[in-house]
């Protein structure tokens, strides 16, 4: 049968619009567009990172730092080095008065590592802590755009609907069924944590000199997603993610749980979470993926993604699968200069770990050395040595004045910062490039102990076998001269500095961050433009999303970074030179350092900032459906943080808002709108770009999300 076609308002369009079939508004949009999306099931939104390791309710995370300070308040930064900063950013408190179930405890907000993890990415503002054919006909990859003849059908309400003609709609799974696979990347041309080893505490330098002078190098975790050939007659649903279905060479393939992603370290991954959260519920909770199944045939890109700060390759787990599904080899790395809990110590192949005993010792070497977020600890000591003048209201002019120099130290620090993920992005590049190759070559690239000669079963090396891909597994399926990459915070401006540096990455998304000009890596940016009055930016093809009401990006670059410098005697121009960055906040421009990033950018550019989101809306939660993800159809409530003229008003008290969450479709199945609109515009960046697949480039002058988010865009002829 043909799909069915209808048009609806824009007001209603994902609420209204889910049959398969053109719907849009003007008849602008391109057709076909379903709104359901069985991604979103993975999240929502109760994701994140240690950049705000605030909570607008209790905290249910033992480890993590929590408030519960007033609308449009900060809380004192303590100068201990460690979290105190981290701490500062606060929404505020719900004002929900059912509120969601997040980590085990009514009203809190997740202020642990990977949404419930403790003691990490909990990036929140105090929140959810929160084709047509490619013109390669080797990408492997047709069967992600849909093919109508050979499709297989979409179920909808127990109705098969042929998936329409390419370009299939990016928000839908994509056709594959996915696998997974876990790796430690070690590159031998760095020595272990060279940014910890410099900025970190005494106590975790003492632990990377103890790593280095056992031998080990430079190590990184990473999360591997890719494609993988769906079982004949497989389903893909609209409500279910794409990597249920089975693989086809294994229809009883085992599939990966959240305990694989501890290495199948019991005790470590029960010590990962609060008791309250109930860790066997999410055990039991599978992924949807499935572990070292055999790649798809085809030669695929691959996309990487970049967490944020006291994040880990773990939180992406819905994106990668998305991804994935779409026919990309997705990699999410821990970056060790700032993941709480990377399990860098459950490497097989480390020396240091070897000589510890076993894994509750490498267990209790992670906790050493992700002990305290120093991002911001840093700040403080740099800034003002050892804590800001900050108090509950913000800036306290009682406090210490700005050092001289301290915005250049500053700025060396995150420069540094952004060069060492960076460079894990590249290493993990080089290691798909030995996995692409036939297995002798591999095992000589890798060296001795690789992956084709270890014990892969559940007590193996590191606590719990390996789980990383054999050599030979992917010979031939990695193409590493296209890569896209997508990175949150941190990520996001990692995400930025890597499409500048590496050659091979064709395009860019930028979830919730922008990048100071002053803390580009490398020096700076190099001049594309020929204009010396120009500011420097990415050029290549970049999409960033951001949210209207992100408290954490208000409270790092204006209360922080302006009003506390500034009025310490800190020198503005020194630490944001350009006029765009030092803007005040205001309803149309409410996150100036993303604009500035934006307006800096030279190559095909898209902005969307959604209206009513905050810091952590558009990440993952690890794919834990329960307890840490939303409940489908509830809400969350938050109250929006001070611009223009609010901010010098004293009787100024933020309003509360409804967070951008789910929302029902036609046949009353619930979506998960962030999550729509970052599956949406990945996808399409990435095929249009990256697969250089014009097909999709329709897509990103799309009107389908104008009622949730305000979009610009620039060269995308």
């Amino acid at each position: 049968m043909k799909p069915l076609s209808f048009s609806c308002g824009l007001p209603a369009l994902l609420a209204v619009c889910v049959l398969v079939g053109a719907c849009s508004g003007d008849g602008s949009d391109p057709a076909p567009m379903v709104s359901g999306n069985g991604s979103t099931a993975a999240s929502g939104g109760g994701s994140a990172d240690l950049e705000s390791a605030a909570s607008g309710g209790g905290s249910a995370d033992s480890e993590s730092v929590s408030s519960d300070g007033g609308a449009g308040q900060e809380p004192a930064a303590s100068g201990d080095g460690s979290a105190d900063l981290e701490s500062a950013a606060s929404d505020g408190g719900s004002a929900d008065s059912d509120p969601v179930p997040i980590d085990g405890e009514d009203g809190g907000d997740s202020s642990g590592d990977d949404s419930g993890e403790d003691g990490g990415d909990s990036d929140g503002d105090g929140g959810e802590d929160a084709s047509g054919t490619s013109d390669d006909s080797g990408d492997g990859d047709d069967a992600a755009g849909g093919d109508s003849d050979d499709a297989p059908p979409v179920a909808l309400d127990g109705e098969e609907i042929p998936v329409a003609a390419p370009p299939a709609d990016p928000t839908l799974p994509g056709l594959y069924a996915v696998g997974a696979a876990s790796a430690f990347v070690r590159d031998p041309s760095r020595p272990f944590d060279p940014w910890g080893a410099r900025y970190k505490s005494p106590g975790v330098q003492a632990v990377i000199a103890e790593v280095r002078a056992a031998g080990d190098p430079q190590i990184v975790p990473v999360e591997i997603h890719y494609p993988v050939e769906a079982a004949p007659g497989a389903v893909v649903s609209l409500s279910v993610q794409p990597a249920r279905v089975a693989p086809a060479a294994d229809p009883d393939a085992v599939r990966a749980t959240n305990l694989d992603y501890f290495h199948g370290d019991r005790a470590l991954y029960d010590s990962a979470f609060s008791p309250r959260l109930g860790v066997e519920e999410v055990e039991a909770e599978d992924r949807r993926s499935f572990l070292n199944a055999p790649v798809a045939e085809g030669r695929f890109p691959v996309v990487v993604l970049s967490h944020g700060l006291g994040g880990s390759g773990r939180q992406w787990t819905a994106a990668a699968e998305h991804l994935a599904s779409h026919g990309y080899v997705v990699a999410s790395p821990s970056h060790i200069s700032d993941s709480a809990r990377s399990l860098v110590f459950h490497d097989p192949d480390s020396a240091y770990a070897a000589g510890l005993g076993g894994p509750a010792a490498a267990t209790a070497a992670e906790a050493r050395f992700g002990a305290g977020q120093p991002v911001f600890g840093n700040f403080a000591e740099l800034g003002w040595g050892g804590s800001a003048p900050l108090g509950p209201g913000g800036f306290d002019p009682s406090g210490p004045n700005a050092i001289d120099g301290g915005a250049a130290a500053v700025a060396v620090m995150m420069g540094e910062l952004f060069q060492q993920r960076v460079d894990d992005i590249a290493a993990v590049l080089a290691y798909f490039d030995a996995l692409n190759v036939p297995a002798a070559e591999c095992e000589a690239r890798l060296g001795p102990g690789t992956p084709a000669d270890r014990d892969r079963g559940p007590d193996g090396a590191g606590g719990g076998g390996d789980r990383a891909p054999r050599c030979g597994a992917f010979e031939g399926a990695i193409d590493t001269g296209r890569v896209g990459v997508m990175g949150h915070s941190l990520g996001s401006m990692t995400s930025q500095a890597a499409s500048v540096q590496i050659e091979a990455v064709r395009a860019a998304v930028g979830l919730a961050n922008g990048l100071p000009s002053t803390w580009e890596p490398g020096g700076g940016f190099p001049d594309a433009s020929g204009d010396p009055d120009r500011p420097d930016g990415v050029t290549k093809p970049i999409a960033f999303l951001s949210g209207a009401e992100d408290n954490f990006l208000n409270y790092v670059f204006r209360t922080l970074w302006t009003e506390a410098w500034t009025g310490s005697g800190g020198d503005l121009d020194e630490m944001f030179p350009l006029p765009a960055e030092q803007a005040v906040p205001t309803a149309d421009n409410p996150l100036p350092i993303v604009a500035s990033s934006y307006a800096r950018a030279t190559g095909p550019k898209i902005n969307v900032m959604a209206t009513d989101a905050n810091h952590d809306l558009f990440t993952d939660s690890v794919g834990f459906n329960t307890p840490y993800s939303l409940t489908a159809g509830s809400t969350m409530w938050r109250t929006r943080f001070p611009k223009g003229a609010e901010r010098d008003d004293p009787s100024w008290r933020g309003e509360s808002f409804e967070l951008l969450g789910w929302e029902a479709d036609a046949e009353g199945n619930q979506q998960y709108l962030p999550h729509q609109i970052r599956n949406h515009y990945a996808v399409a960046m990435f095929n249009t770009y990256v697969k250089q697949d014009p097909a999709y480039a329709p897509w990103l002058e799309t009107d389908r999300f104008d009622a949730y988010a305000v979009t610009s865009r620039q060269n995308l002829g």
